[in-house]
């Protein structure tokens, strides 16, 4: 056809700015059509895969406890069948869970406490060794235990302690670990015929159990839920079965410097059971509860799956509906916080998942599986996918798929992903070429292993005769923002009648380009917020993401996304420093002296040891908070393990059982200086420690409960026999320090 002409001077005819604007839009409609599927950022990310993945047998009544110095949760025994009959099969073997990576290692140790069920376990953080006490066998020999155990993490070596006195046999009871008493506390068990209400202390340093004498006490239970929460300083116990009930429903608390158990009287609360498990959360300051179940007869129990968040200031349980709930035997699941992840990890039935706080969601923590069975079947111009989850390790409705594709089987790269589908149609590819394809399934933790890869030869369509083909469009038309759409279509429609509709084509195409090009980068730069992030963080290098968002007046959303947007787009980066990050231009430069990045915490403990020479666990806990430096045991232990083993900054040894952290007397003087370069740039950004909150309101205490004055038993350590724990003892000092 004959393209047409210009009928006057200053106007363009009817028929060319049709021709030109039918064009464009054509043009834009195949370029949305066979644009690629947008690459969102998927969560967790920081953790790495390795390369070879083990996980510890599907097993119930284990014990476990998280060992802050290392970063790792501990899990020992455990039995193949949750009803415990006389031929099941008990463990004896020793898992560590590595919660940033998702992985498991077994440990090798040369020697293991027996196989059994039910154990107490706690972490003596001022040792750095996981106590064992008791558990049992139930119903084959020897049948209940009273043993004690210490397991080293950094030696792989479980020790027998043989202490001279210990509570009687007991299976199911709970223990804590209080930092300032430096006391590990026991509470509650059964044995055959009956319940304990006793509440034991146990002294690592000194290899003695104390039974610590109140009067009151919550009832004789088996497997009640306890946790410490360190923020009010209590012990919190809910639940608990003791044979009568059908679960017991109270709430109680334990005050370590009076030695007093109290009842408190909340409103709501949870519904009474057992078998259940608590937790304190750190960055929460709240007790979790999970789970559990309720005897409702001899052949009918009903099973929880409900999450509560307990507030030991204020005495209130609140009931969370999170995204999801987590699955898994109701039999004895374990439930401890990592202070590296910042998260409750709950290990049920094999599996272990993260509760966030903050978005008040569970999270399946275990690396995906490759999906399986995909083909590739082709058709004119395009190539159709499909394939299946992986068996038993995500949710298909809420998966998330990465997609892969190449034309050399063993070079794929990524080009897409889709959300709650196992299909997907290709489009964006070149007749007659043979693609290769494979898919990953991603979830919270990251992305999982390839699936076999499949190929397909897309169809060349038949012969047409027609206007020839519109030519492709240049790379990031997708992202075109609709100003520029409109402007090019604007100058399209408005061009010379003599050019040809091909040639509106190419002026449109090389017009898009730059415009596109230019808008990206001034959606990244010249939007008010991250212009004012950029050149905060160009002014104080090394700002925390708190200091950031409090100078700059943004919401904790808002400041984490254009942070993040920064981020990708090069404008700034992150220095990861313990648990926390900090900014810094793109282009900043370390000085070569520079200490390695620290968080606030590690500079204030390295302080303490440089001025102190060399100090334990319980010196440097003490000395911080003399200087008004709040931190909980857990975080201490994590940082202290950071400084020691990461950053190589302090050195340690072992004095009569404790750990002694020092410096080399000609790197004192240098951490000295640096120290005090680094505290003038703190308090030149406005980071100090977080400020105490109100202590928990007054406890009245019952009317039988221990009063000023009374004595506390303590057992002497020079006792060779083992009473039972109804014998009477020896009177001695009170086993909390003051």
């Amino acid at each position: 056809m004959v393209p047409s002409r210009k009928t006057a001077a200053t106007g363009v005819d009817g028929a060319t700015r049709c021709s030109a604007l039918s064009k464009l839009v054509a043009l834009l409609t195949v370029a949305f059509a066979t644009m690629p599927l947008a690459v969102v950022p998927l969560a967790g990310g920081s953790a790495v895969r390795p390369a070879v993945l083990e996980y510890p047998p599907s097993l119930f009544w284990e014990s476990m406890a998280y060992d802050s110095q290392s970063d790792r949760m501990v899990v020992f025994g455990g039995t193949s069948d949750d009803s415990l009959i006389a031929d099941a099969v008990l463990s004896n073997q020793t898992w560590v869970l590595d919660v940033q990576n998702a992985s498991w290692t077994r440990m090798r140790p040369q020697v293991s406490p027996p196989a059994r069920v039910g154990a107490a376990m706690a972490y003596d953080a001022e040792s750095d060794r996981i106590v064992l006490y008791g558990g049992g066998t139930r119903f084959s020999s020897p049948g209940d235990l009273n043993d004690t155990w210490a397991y080293d993490y950094d030696q792989d070596q479980w020790v027998e302690m043989t202490p001279p006195i210990a509570p009687a046999p007991r299976l199911n009871s709970e223990m804590v670990y209080l930092a300032l008493q430096d006391r590990i506390v026991l509470f509650g068990g059964s044995y055959t015929g009956g319940y304990y209400n006793e509440t034991w202390a146990y002294d690592f340093n000194r290899n003695n159990w104390s039974r610590v004498v109140t009067l009151d006490s919550p009832p004789g239970l088996d497997s009640p839920g306890l946790a410490f929460d360190s923020e009010s300083n209590r012990i919190v116990l809910f639940g608990g079965f003791n044979g009568p009930t059908e679960g017991s429903n109270e709430t109680w608390l334990f005050d370590p410097v009076s030695n007093a158990w109290q009842r408190a009287s909340p409103t709501p609360f949870p519904g009474g059971r057992y078998f259940h498990q608590l937790a304190y959360d750190e960055s929460a300051d709240r007790v979790i509860l999970v789970g559990g179940e309720q005897a409702l007869g001899p052949l009918n129990r009903r099973v929880y799956t409900d999450t509560w968040e307990f507030d030991a200031n204020n005495l209130t349980w609140t009931r969370i509906f999170p995204n999801q709930t987590y699955t898994g035997s109701r039999y004895g699941p374990r439930m401890a916080y990592s202070q590296g992840e910042g998260k409750v990890v709950l290990f049920a039935a094999g599996s272990p998942w993260l509760y966030d706080s903050v978005r008040k969601e569970w999270l399946f923590w275990r690396w995906p599986e490759a999906p399986y069975a995909m083909q590739a079947s082709a058709d004119v111009s395009r190539i159709d996918l499909r394939w299946n989850p992986p068996n038993g390790t995500i949710d298909s409705t809420v998966a998330r798929f990465i997609l892969y594709r190449g034309t050399d089987r063993d070079n794929l790269t990524r080009f897409g992903e889709v959300v709650g589908q196992r299909t997907f149609a290709d489009t964006n590819l070149t007749n007659g070429t043979e693609y290769w394809y494979a898919v990953a399934t991603t979830n919270a933790v990251g992305e999982g292993p390839l699936s076999e890869p499949v190929n397909a030869v897309a169809i060349v369509p038949p012969a047409s005769f027609g206007p020839s083909p519109t030519p492709p469009l240049p790379p990031g038309i997708p992202g075109l923002s609709l100003a520029a759409i409109i402007l090019a279509a604007i100058l399209v429609a408005t061009s010379a009648a003599g050019r040809t509709s091909r040639g509106n084509e190419a002026i449109a195409g090389t017009l898009l380009v730059p415009l596109f090009t230019r808008l990206r980068r001034d959606d990244v730069r010249n939007q008010y917020n991250r212009g004012r992030l950029i050149q905060f963080i160009r002014d104080n290098p090394g700002a925390n993401f708190t200091q950031v968002r409090k100078d700059l007046g943004l919401s904790n959303g808002g400041c984490a996304y254009h942070l993040q947007v920064l981020e990708r787009s090069g404008e700034i980066r992150r220095v990861a420093q313990g648990p926390s990050v900090r900014f810094y231009a793109s282009d900043y430069k370390f000085d070569a002296e520079e200490l390695p990045p620290l968080a606030y915490l590690q500079r204030r403990i390295l302080e303490v040891v440089v001025d102190l020479q060399s100090t334990t666990f319980s010196g440097i806990s003490h000395e911080l908070g003399s200087r008004g430096v709040k931190v909980t045991e857990k975080n201490l232990g994590y940082h202290l393990k950071v400084l020691t083993r990461d950053k190589e900054l302090l050195k340690t040894s072992r004095d009569v059982g404790r750990s002694v952290y020092f410096v080399d007397a000609e790197q004192r003087e240098f951490l000295r200086k640096r120290l005090k370069d680094e505290r003038g740039v703190d308090e030149a950004l406005g980071i100090a420690a977080a400020t105490e909150r109100p202590g928990p309101p007054h406890l009245e205490p019952l009317a039988n409960a221990l009063q000023p004055g009374d004595v506390v038993v303590t057992v002497p350590t020079a006792t060779s026999s083992r009473p039972r724990a109804d014998q009477p003892v020896e009177p001695g000092s009170g086993w909390i320090s003051e």
